[in-house]
């Protein structure tokens, strides 16, 4: 009988722990047995209890276990009975510990390894996306559906509540709407990743509206970055290769909690560095600060930055940090596709990455 193969459960940035319980999983025992029960039986469920429910002390540097979690992302990349690490938690405190991470172990594995995270955990799947082992997801982390889920229920609150509230009325109505669908959701995410595991795909589709310079036909590209605050650092740093433009190469960007000032700064690192206007097209996902969406004004920031140059700018609301929110290969070949424009309107993207050709056991 062949042996199952392993899906790692990573807390590596943000620890987890606390937000198991919200699941109705009172210790890490029935954690994994939830999260075993939504991938099936053809997989084995495993994680690091002492990660999962490491201590952060944010001011004390947030974690103390910098060697233990560099040691526990090395092993996973080394060990060809993994087929994918999902990162559980975005936050903080994993960008300084990359130099600790031997990644050429990823040149000795024998078979593919899917890595899905995002946020924090963008400059990883980055940097690991750079091998051929490797299959990486822009793809939310999902202790983030919590409140993602209370963010959208408290801006959808009409549609999903039939009338409309007040602000403190809608944060309450946002909770427990995002508490009652928390647990089902969260299964679900782990049954999707199955599915792009298996090359089947995602039910999760991305498409989005042209926004700057022009596409007209079908183009394969592939596509790195993500989150703008955390790959920013990438820059100029031994793993900066991972996010160089390169032919056919966009770059995807995306924040959480950042006003235009901010993202307007975050630009000048990558115009300064002069890599910016080297990028074949860019995909803008979702920009949000504290009193609603700043999308538009990121798109306005970056033709700024690019000046005279017009690559094709897509603007998508499915990808970030958001609910719903949908999967991008990075650094794999995609193909965007333009559809026919309608008169006074933006053009309509899809983008569709080849999920065959992704699954783990090619």
């Amino acid at each position: 009988m062949a042996k199952k193969r392993t899906i790692r459960l990573w807390s590596i940035a943000t620890p987890f722990g606390q937000v198991a319980s919200k699941l109705g999983c009172q210790n890490t025992q029935k954690f994994l047995k939830f999260v075993q029960n939504a991938v099936g039986s053809d997989y084995r469920v495993t994680t690091d209890n002492r990660l999962l429910n490491a201590a952060e002390d944010d001011d004390r540097g947030g974690r103390t276990d910098d060697a233990a979690r560099a040691r526990e992302i090395e092993k996973t990349l080394a060990d060809d009975s993994v087929a994918a690490a999902v990162a559980l938690r975005g936050g903080a405190w994993l960008i300084r510990i990359l130099p600790r991470i031997d990644f050429s172990v990823l040149k000795r594995r024998k078979r593919r390894i899917a890595l899905f995270g995002f946020s924090e955990i963008a400059p990883l799947i980055n940097i690991a996306s750079q091998y051929e082992s490797v299959v990486a997801y822009h793809d939310l982390c999902p202790a983030f559906l919590l409140p993602g889920m209370i963010f959208h229920a408290r801006e959808d609150v009409e549609r999903l509540y039939g009338e409309q509230m007040a602000a403190d009325e809608a944060m309450a109505f946002g909770r427990g709407w995002a508490m009652g669908k928390f647990r089902s959701e969260f299964a679900e995410f782990f049954r999707d990743a199955v599915s792009m595991l298996e090359g089947r795909g995602s039910s999760r589709e991305v498409s989005g509206c042209l926004v700057g310079g022009s596409l007209t036909r079908a183009k394969r590209v592939s596509v790195v970055g993500g989150n703008l605050t955390t790959i920013v650092p990438l820059l100029n740093s031994p793993f900066a290769g991972a996010i160089e433009p390169a032919k056919g190469r966009w770059l995807l960007i995306e924040d959480w909690r950042e006003s235009p000032d901010r993202i307007d700064r975050l630009l000048s690192h990558f115009s300064l560095s002069g890599q910016l206007s080297r990028y074949e097209g860019f995909i803008v996902g979702t920009f949000r600060e504290p009193d609603g969406d700043c999308a538009e004004a990121a798109v306005r920031a970056l033709k700024r930055h690019l000046g005279s140059a017009q690559p094709p700018i897509i603007l998508t609301g499915d990808i970030g940090h958001q609910y719903p929110m949908s999967p991008l290969p990075i650094n794999r070949a995609l193909t965007i596709h333009p559809e026919l424009k309608k008169p006074g309107t933006r053009r309509r993207i899809s983008i569709r990455p080849n999920w065959p050709e992704l699954a783990f056991s090619n």
